[in-house]
């Protein structure tokens, strides 16, 4: 037993002493030190300048971080029930908050904000995330690669609409959903929308209320949204109407055009899709929403 014991304490020692690649460092800290920091103090700018500092040298770790790292399966269908809530709920404080909390795997939030602090500057992690994401059988991990890639930007859009036009893609509606938290598209805009637009035809009620929802948060191409969205007031699905009719309300006076749609749409069976009218028709107006009056 001794002579077990005296093994297994040397296997111990040479694994804690073996020789191999370090994390990155920048003054003294790791970085998965500097990515917990960013985290705690709300996104601040020291932990992003540092990431920022330590640059591509971080890709290798975030991408092991984020492939070896699963979300329970409960941890899952709370994200996919999350997103059948009203969008006054799911864009709360309160909500985000629960949502961080629920989520919380150090290495897997630190992963996903290492993409979020390089943006472009990741862009060589893209077919390993891409890679990822169309890997159907470890879904936890297909969700959060996509995040990834929307954390990267514009160079990833590509990428993100090849999965999210490909019929046999296993999770096209978080694909199409995620658009709505991207920033700059750059040139993809065009691209983005028609494909889009396109999605608010699908069968999936869950893939049409999530390219409703990103239409409009990134708000592009408004010659071409606006009308495909007024035309989905006409959905058969009330959550459909519900999203298509708030996301016009994105585009403030730029939406005009729709007005009389959404007079049409103010008469709707549905008293909450009749409300998400309301409101669209008073941003298009330039006026407050309702829930900013109260």
């Amino acid at each position: 037993m001794l002579i077990v014991a005296g093994v297994l304490v040397a296997v111990v020692v040479a694994i804690l002493v073996w020789p191999g690649e370090r994390e990155p460092v920048y003054q003294g800290k790791r970085l998965s030190e500097w990515l917990e920091l960013y985290l705690n103090t709300g996104k601040s700018r020291e932990p992003s300048v540092a990431v920022r500092h330590i640059g591509t040298n971080a890709v290798p770790w975030l991408l092991e971080w984020l492939e070896h790292n699963d979300l329970p399966n409960w941890k899952l269908g709370f994200l996919r029930s999350a997103e059948k809530l009203p969008r006054a709920v799911r864009d709360s404080s309160v909500f985000r908050k629960a949502i961080r909390f629920v989520i919380k795997r150090p290495s897997n939030v630190a992963a996903i904000n290492g993409f979020e602090i390089l943006g472009t500057d990741a862009r060589s992690a893209i077919p390993a995330l891409t890679r990822m994401m169309n890997d159907s059988m470890n879904r936890g991990r297909a969700v959060r690669a996509t995040l990834a890639l929307v954390m990267i930007g514009k160079d990833a859009i590509p990428a993100l609409l090849g999965a999210l036009t490909d019929v046999t893609q296993h999770d096209r509606a978080w694909i199409a959903g995620s658009f709505g938290f991207m920033g700059d598209v750059g040139t993809n805009g065009n691209r983005l929308a028609t494909i889009l637009v396109g999605c608010l035809k699908e069968e999936n009620e869950a893939l049409r209320n999530a390219a409703g929802r990103s239409l409009g948060r990134l708000g592009v191409e408004p010659e071409i949204v606006i009308p495909a969205l007024a035309a989905a007031l006409h959905d058969p699905k009330r959550s459909v109407r519900m999203e298509v009719a708030s996301s016009i309300g994105e585009f403030g006076e730029r939406a005009r055009y729709a007005e009389n749609a959404l007079l049409e749409a103010a008469n709707d069976p549905d008293e909450g899709v009749r409300w998400a009218v309301t409101n669209a028709l008073r941003r298009v107006e330039g006026k407050p929403d309702l829930n900013q009056l109260e």
